[in-house]
């Protein structure tokens, strides 16, 4: 993630070209053309984080698809493809999950809540957060890529969950107060309503588009209820702990919203 971008809040913008390279500069280590000179604000360019999220996704499954396809075991693929996720986004959302989980089950008050998750250093709840998502994520995709699902799913299931689970932060971020007046998440600014509208309806769309022929119908519908399950349960968390969202509870969302899917689709396959 780069931290030299235009983080003041405005309006959506038209400019979908720039506002997806801005997205990319900011949830992915992917060198995109630097745009910094002449940018919409990171608000504004929230729209466009599904479209972002779709094309790191489709990275990660390409990647797992060429480690299936040289025969290598299920197991290992899943290891590789989730690794490489996080390589492309330089541990973003992962990161924002161990603070959570640091400040959440470390701090007494809403304060000392708030400083945990700002520290750099990650804690026992930290641990056990990542250790727990990394290993139900490459177990549920280890039972997917034991069904066979072929070139186009793979790249289907990285792609839809990508694209869906970032308009979900986005939707965080449109919807919940922010908890602390500092950080990335509160220079970024609200994004506006047509801003949330948009990062929906292109999560949304990408979805089912992509879902729905690799996967079936039900498995679309029972994908996208238990991410907003999971969405729904993180943003209530986050309203009890510390009253609002940051950062690392966006990168949570990602994270968490992300392994349900995969985790609700090993009971469709």
């Amino acid at each position: 993630m780069r931290d030299d971008i235009d983080t003041e809040s405005g309006k959506a913008t038209q400019n979908w070209p720039n506002n997806v390279r801005i997205s990319l500069m900011f949830l992915s280590r992917l060198p995109v053309p630097d745009v910094r000179n002449h940018p919409p604000s990171l608000a504004s360019a929230m729209g466009a984080f599904p479209l972002a999220g779709l094309l790191i996704g489709l990275l990660a499954g390409a990647a797992c698809a060429l480690a299936s396809g040289v025969g290598l075991p299920a197991s290992v693929s899943a290891v590789a493809a989730i690794a490489f996720l996080a390589l492309l986004t330089g541990g973003l959302h992962e990161d924002g999950l161990a603070d959570v989980a640091d400040g959440f089950g470390g701090g007494q008050s809403t304060e000392r809540k708030l400083a945990i998750m700002k520290d750099s250093r990650i804690g026992a709840y930290g641990m056990l957060a990542l250790v727990f998502a990394v290993l139900l994520k490459v177990t549920a995709l280890t039972a997917i890529l034991q069904a066979n699902p072929g070139f186009f799913a793979l790249l289907a299931l990285f792609g839809g969950l990508g694209a869906w689970s970032r308009s979900l932060c986005v939707a965080l971020m449109a919807t919940t107060p922010n908890a602390r007046g500092e950080g990335v998440a509160a220079h970024a600014g609200q994004p506006d309503p047509e801003v949330n509208r948009a990062a929906l309806g292109l999560g949304a769309a990408a979805l089912g588009l992509l879902i729905w022929p690799a996967f079936g119908l039900w498995a679309t519908l029972a994908v996208f209820a238990s991410s907003c399950a999971a969405f729904w349960l993180v943003r209530r968390l986050a309203l009890r702990h510390i009253g609002g969202h940051t950062g690392d509870v966006a990168g949570s969302v990602q994270i968490v919203t992300e392994t349900v899917m995969l985790m609700t689709l090993t009971a469709t396959i």
